[in-house]
This record gives C-alpha cells, sequence and structure tokens, in this order.
C-alpha cells in the first residue's frame, strides 16, 4: 500500500467522532432545545460558598466522616463534629456548611458544626419574629438569671423571665431542658436574650379568658388568698386572680388585710363585678353573710351605754366607735366634752385606741342605719354645778390655760368646759402690745375673776389686776396740776401719742390736740416733753386714767 493510499484512509478516530462541521452546522429545534436544558437542570448541581446543603454519608471513621453532597468530589468533616449524635452510619443525611469548593489540593471543605450554628440562628430569628417555641438546656447561673443553650447558641435567661412566681432556687434549674421564645437579638455581641415565663403567660391568659369567659356576677367561689397588699388581696379563682378589696373583706372596719386574711389561706368569695375591657374581677367576702344591722337586737335604743369601745376612724368632726362588729356610732366633737377646746380633746383619741369614758346613745337610725353617740350627756354641766358662782365669784384668782388668742384677747379655760375671756386690755397696765404678744397657746397663766354669769356662760378675766396699778402706786406725784417729764415712745392711728413718763416707766397715751409745737414743729418719737397732770381718777374695779397735756404747760 503506498503512503498515499494509507493517507486516504480514516483513522479510528475519524471514525468515531461525526464531522465537526456537519454537527455546527447541524439545526435544532426549539423543542429539542427545551428538552436538553430541562435534562441539565435535572442533573446538574450548582453549589455556592457559604451555603447550607444535605450531604449523604458515604463513610465513618475514628477520625472522619466523608459525606456525597453531589459535587464533582466528596467532602469531609471532623468525626467530633458528629459525637452528639448517638450513631451514625452510611446513607444518613446530614445538613453541611460550604466553606470553599476547592482548597490548594483541589479538596471541597465543609463543616456541620457551622450548618448547625446557621440553623440555630435561623430559628432564633424565627423564634423572635414569629414567637415559635425552641428547647434549650440550662448550663449554668450567671447574674441576673442563668445561661441556656440553644443548639450551640448561649443565651441569658433572666431570673424575672423563668416563672410568672418569685425563683428561690436557681440551682435546681441547673441541667433541666426548658421551652423558650426569643426576646431580644443583639447580632453584632451575639447576645439573645430569652423568655421561658412569657410561655406560661401565654398558656394562663388562654386559661384565665376560659375561666373569665365562664363567670357571672353573683357566683359564689372558693379561692386561695394569694398576695396581700395594703388595699386588698389578690384572689387565686384556679388559673385567675380576682381582687378582694379592703372594704369587701368583713363588715367592721379594718386598716389593712391581713387583719383578717393570710397568704394560701382558703376562703368562699362572691362576684361582685367583671370588666370586660382589661379582664378584671372584683370579689367580695362580707357580701356572703348578713349585714350587721340587719342582724342587730331591736332592744338597742336611745339612752344604752357603752364601755371600752374601739376607735375606728377619727375625722375632723368627730371619732366612729364600733360599738358592735361592722356597727359604729358618731361622737361628734360637740358631744365629746363640754370644753370648747377641741383640738385638745381631739388629740386625745387615737384610732385603734379605746375610749376610756362611757358613751351613751343619743339617737338611732335604724332606716339610715346611723347611730349618734356622746360621752357629754354623761358628764355633769360645770356651768350648772352648785358650787360654780363660788368658785367663779369676782375677785378670786384661778389659773387657767391659753386655749385660743384672738384680734382683741385670749380665751383661757378654767377646767374643762369653763373658759374665760382675757381681753388684751386686761393683759397689763402698760398700754402696749408687750405682753400680749408673748401669749402663746397652752400657757398656764393666773388670772383674777372681773365679772361672772352663770346663765350667760360668761366670765371675764385679768392679768393685769393681779398686780397694783402704777398709777395708783405713784398717785402722790400724779397729782391734779403736777408736771411731769416723759419721752415720745410712737404715734398711734395719727391720732394718739405714746409717752412714757419718768415716773415708774408708766406708758400712757395722750391726743395729739394736747401737743403743742415746740422748735417750730410738733414732738417727734425720741422727744422729750414737760406734760401737765389735769386729773386722775382712781377706782377699784376699774382702770385707774390719767389725764395729761403738753399743750397745757405753755398756757400758764
Amino acid at each position: 500500500m503506498s503512503i498515499i493510499a494509507l493517507k486516504e484512509e480514516k483513522s479510528p478516530v475519524q471514525c468515531i467522532i461525526p464531522d465537526v462541521e456537519a454537527c455546527i452546522n447541524q439545526k435544532y429545534t426549539d423543542e429539542e432545545i427545551a428538552m436538553e436544558q430541562e435534562s441539565y437542570a435535572n442533573n446538574v448541581v450548582i453549589f455556592n460558598r457559604f451555603q447550607v446543603v444535605n450531604g449523604k454519608v458515604v463513610r465513618v471513621s475514628r477520625r472522619n466522616v466523608v459525606l456525597d453532597i453531589g459535587y464533582k468530589s466528596d467532602g469531609f468533616i471532623p468525626f467530633n463534629e458528629v459525637r452528639y449524635l448517638e450513631s451514625i452510619k452510611p446513607g444518613d443525611i446530614l445538613p453541611v456548611y460550604i466553606e470553599s469548593k476547592e482548597d490548594k489540593s483541589g479538596q471541597l471543605l465543609i463543616s456541620h458544626k457551622k450548618a448547625l450554628l446557621i440553623k440555630a440562628w435561623d430559628q432564633i430569628m424565627d423564634s423572635l419574629q414569629n414567637k415559635t417555641i425552641l428547647e434549650g438546656i440550662v448550663e449554668s447561673i450567671s447574674k441576673g438569671g442563668v445561661i441556656v443553650n440553644i443548639q450551640g447558641i448561649k443565651c441569658f435567661l433572666p431570673t424575672a423571665q423563668i416563672e410568672n412566681r418569685r425563683i428561690l432556687d436557681l440551682d435546681s434549674y441547673v441541667g433541666k431542658m426548658i421551652d423558650l421564645i426569643v426576646l431580644k437579638v443583639n447580632i453584632k455581641n451575639n447576645n439573645v436574650v430569652v423568655s421561658h415565663k412569657a410561655i406560661i403567660e401565654k398558656d394562663l391568659e388562654a386559661q384565665r379568658d376560659k375561666i373569665y369567659d365562664s363567670l357571672e356576677k353573683g357566683f359564689k367561689l372558693k379561692g386561695v388568698v394569694k398576695n396581700i397588699l395594703d388595699y386588698g388581696a389578690f384572689v387565686d379563682l384556679g388559673g385567675v386572680d380576682g381582687l378582694l378589696h379592703l372594704v369587701d373583706i368583713c363588715w367592721e372596719r379594718i386598716k389593712h388585710p391581713s387583719e383578717k386574711l393570710t397568704i394560701n389561706q382558703s376562703v368562699d368569695v362572691i362576684v361582685l363585678d367583671l370588666q370586660d375591657d382589661n379582664k378584671k374581677i372584683s370579689l367580695g367576702m362580707k357580701q356572703l353573710t348578713p349585714h350587721p344591722w340587719d342582724t342587730l337586737s331591736s332592744s338597742l335604743k336611745e339612752g344604752d351605754v357603752f364601755e371600752d369601745k374601739k376607735i375606728v376612724c377619727k375625722l375632723n368632726y368627730g371619732i366612729f366607735v364600733e360599738i358592735f362588729p361592722g356597727i359604729e356610732g358618731l361622737i361628734h366633737v360637740n358631744e365629746i366634752s363640754w370644753s370648747s377646746n377641741y383640738q385638745r380633746v381631739m388629740n386625745s383619741f387615737e384610732v385603734g385606741g379605746v375610749v376610756s369614758q362611757k358613751v351613751v346613745i343619743s339617737s338611732i337610725d335604724r332606716e339610715q342605719r346611723k347611730v349618734a353617740l356622746s360621752i357629754k350627756q354623761l358628764i355633769p354641766n360645770p356651768w350648772k354645778s352648785e358650787d360654780f358662782e363660788n368658785k367663779y365669784k369676782p375677785g378670786n384668782i384661778v389659773k387657767g390655760e391659753v386655749i385660743k388668742i384672738v384680734a382683741f384677747g385670749a380665751f383661757v379655760e378654767l377646767e374643762p368646759g369653763v373658759d374665760g375671756l382675757l381681753y388684751k386690755k386686761d393683759i397689763s397696765w402698760q398700754e402696749n402690745d408687750v405682753e400680749f404678744n408673748s401669749l402663746n397657746i397652752g400657757d398656764k397663766i393666773d388670772v383674777k375673776i372681773l365679772s361672772s354669769s352663770k346663765d350667760d356662760k360668761k366670765i371675764s378675766l385679768s392679768k393685769k389686776h393681779l398686780t397694783k396699778n402704777p398709777l395708783e402706786e405713784y398717785s402722790e406725784k400724779l397729782q391734779k396740776g403736777s408736771i411731769v417729764n416723759g419721752i415720745v415712745t410712737k404715734f398711734r392711728k395719727d391720732e394718739f401719742v405714746a409717752v412714757k413718763l419718768d415716773v415708774g416707766d408708766i406708758e400712757v397715751s395722750i391726743n395729739k390736740d394736747n401737743l403743742a409745737k415746740q422748735g417750730g414743729g410738733f414732738p417727734k418719737v425720741g422727744d422729750s416733753i414737760a406734760l401737765k397732770v389735769l386729773d386722775l381718777v382712781i377706782d377699784e374695779m376699774k382702770n385707774p386714767k390719767i389725764y395729761l397735756s403738753h399743750k397745757a404747760t405753755y398756757l400758764e
């Protein structure tokens, strides 16, 4: 065979491979193209880095686990990443995270641990948004709560979010599995806050709604005292709480629910009100028993006397006294004592104490359920005592207490129920207000009776009459027509001038009309002037009076 003949023969490869040019020029229909694309999509898998896919276990050794993810090469993961599984065998499916499709040696790099972490974060974000329930294990105690592991992610469970009650022992939760929902996530700091209490309250809310919808006003129920506050107690009705207000615990008046209730006490209650807008339940206990007025003895009447009764309320106008459980009587301030010193009388009573004096029913109204009481009616009226006129005879010196100060004087209590009036002008012989301004409520002072009227219940008192009038003492130096010197101390109401005499330091008032001009004008405060005594009147019970004139010294 010639060389040329050999060149014309086709090689084996040329016999197998179609003519390239013929293939290029071959035409395909649109239907054939679509079928080829579908076949390609069904059989070819495309992977990207940082993607989580499922892999099928091909082989398991003490060091590695080989997985087929449908890529051109298999991937390896360390056996430690699946050690948490009780058993693993070929054919098992595991999620893996693609770190790199090829390393320097062309090996596929995958991680099962990172896939679980990504999956866990997805579940955590889903719980944050949709309140799905996750399961975690309590690993340790931390400040303010515990640390919970949710699929490898450390989460913080605050103590206040563990239960809907007070937690005393956090150690008992360590190692336990617990249902949780996510409250807050800080991705930057990998900080996750979870709650178990929210799940409990959600379940309880559904239970409460069911119980609430079954209740009606007037229902009688049994409950357990759950909490006690100043204004009442919360009673557990079997999943829903109702408020038992302080005033609905018993018919008698109490200051605090603890006087009648204790925590975990079983009680019978009645539904008083239901508030649909906020699902609040108002309860009552006393309404299950008859009102004390309905069982009050018909023999109770005006004139009945009681002793050592408890004071349950104190107001400006009087005190309320409990004469029977749930039945109170008012002792008006005017019926406590004959004294008009109401403030001191009221200060002698304290809520919770007892009235040491006997009290009498002055009126009773069963329809209005009111009782009026009196202490005063059982005490003799001091103004009508047999020795009153002798005790308060004009000229007598008695001791009393200042109980009220007014512009014109002071009221002095001589005994409970007997007051006298001490006028300002009868406080001091001096015409200034120094002694009057020094008086205080509560001062004990000696006074002299000027006048007394038993029928009018009036007594006039004097403090200055306890001493001799200075005018009377210096009457020899103040005879009519004599000249005395004095210093102007002040002007009063543009009509009178106060002058302090050099005789006994007596201060007197003279009319401005009796002043004379000297040195070009009228005297001023601080000036020394000469005065002529026009007259001096001395009376045993009246104020001695001296009449002076500055002008008269210039007329002679």
